[in-house]
This record gives C-alpha cells, sequence and structure tokens, in this order.
C-alpha cells in the first residue's frame, strides 16, 4: 500500500504537516458492519461525508486496463463520492504497472480505452448483494442516475489515468 500510494497524492504538503490516510477497508469491517443497526444511507452518507472533508482519494489499482477495481461497487462508489465532493482522485499503481501504463499510453493503446470506456456500476460486484443493490438504489434515485454516475467516474478516471501515464512517461 505504502509503496503504491507513497508518490501519488499522498505527500507532505508544503507547509510541513503530514498527509494521514483513511483505509476505507481497514475502517469499516463489511463483515461487521452487516449486523450493526444503521441504514445503509447512513453507511453512504458517512462515507460520502469522509471523501468529502478528507479532500482526496488515492485509488489503488492492481493493474491497467483490467483493475480489480474499476470492477467493485464500493470502489467505483468511492471515485463517485470524490467526484461528487469535488475532491482530487489519484491514481496509484505499483511499479510493474506504472511502467505499462505508459508503453499503452505512448502506444495509443485502444486497451486503456476500452477499459475504462466499460466501467459500469451496474455491472459491478460486491462482497455482499445487500450493499450492491444499497449502492445501486443510491445511485439510481439521484439525478441522472446510474447513466450520470458512469459518465462522472469515467471522466474523472480518464483525467486521473492520464496525469498518471504522464508521470510515467517522465521518469
Amino acid at each position: 500500500f505504502a509503496a503504491a500510494a507513497g508518490g501519488d497524492g499522498a505527500r507532505d504538503s508544503d507547509d510541513g504537516s503530514c498527509s494521514f490516510f483513511w483505509v476505507d477497508l481497514a475502517m469499516n469491517d463489511q463483515h461487521v458492519a452487516q449486523t450493526a443497526v444503521r441504514p445503509f444511507s447512513w453507511w453512504t452518507d458517512t462515507f460520502s461525508t469522509m471523501v468529502r472533508n478528507i479532500g482526496r482519494t488515492v485509488l489503488i489499482l492492481d493493474s491497467l486496463p483490467l483493475a480489480t477495481a474499476l470492477t467493485r461497487a464500493w470502489c467505483l462508489f468511492e471515485v463517485h463520492a470524490t467526484a461528487a465532493a469535488g475532491a482530487e482522485l489519484h491514481i496509484a499503481l505499483p511499479d510493474r504497472a506504472r511502467g505499462h501504463l505508459g508503453t499503452l499510453l505512448a502506444e495509443g493503446s485502444p486497451r486503456i480505452a476500452s477499459a475504462l470506456d466499460a466501467v459500469d456500476l451496474g455491472r459491478a460486484e460486491c462482497a455482499m448483494a445487500s450493499d450492491r443493490a444499497g449502492i445501486l438504489a443510491a445511485v439510481r434515485s439521484a439525478p441522472g442516475g446510474l447513466g450520470a454516475l458512469n459518465d462522472r467516474v469515467r471522466a474523472l478516471l480518464w483525467t486521473a489515468v492520464e496525469e498518471q501515464g504522464w508521470r510515467a512517461a517522465a521518469a
């Protein structure tokens, strides 16, 4: 985690203060959370509030163009929450994937475009069916529904991937 995130949006600020990480996987145990007596909206509202307050999301992708996170409902919801909050999205990749991304972008490979254009929360998976149903219901009730979310997520991902590609090419 630290190696992937360290150089991508997770740096000390100009005023000398330190960066801190809120690792949602460590903060919200989905298996314990299912027994909590809280409505699903509490989880999505809390999650969105945290993203807005932090102001930056680092999405760690295992590889490109076939990144696991781009097929997971909570990960896509996090990107959506980042866009809705006007927060920054940074992509973090392991070194092997970063070099591969730079090559793919330099070659103009259509595989990146195909992968990002295929991002679709409606087909995304979730460990718990109730979470997936809750996320889809929340998104479908929002202005523009699922289509607007997918468009927003894809646009934000494109920007972040292009920035990561330029960094990889410059390295």
